[in-house]
């Protein structure tokens, strides 16, 4: 189970996703059986993946919304050109 994780976990929703099912799983074990060498090789997992964009920082909000008025603009000007 362990190898399985490297190989299929590729971002923090995907480790945080497999946290989940094990955590279902480990519910259902019985006394004395755990998870924890599990538990602990995703945390290793997750504390090495790459550090995810922030699309919801500030700057990144400004930059996207700024093509966004540019293209309105655009597409403003040819529905006018049409009309003349």
């Amino acid at each position: 189970m362990i190898l399985d994780m490297d190989s299929s976990i590729n971002n923090e929703a995907e480790c945080a996703q497999q946290k989940e099912i094990y955590e279902e799983i480990a519910k259902s074990l019985p006394d004395g059986i755990s998870l924890d060498r599990a538990f602990a090789h995703l945390d290793e997992i997750e504390a090495s993946l790459p550090d995810e964009p922030d699309y919801y920082d500030e700057d990144y909000y400004r930059e996207s919304r700024g093509a966004y008025e540019a293209e309105d603009t655009q597409i403003d000007r040819m529905m006018q050109s049409l009309r003349n």
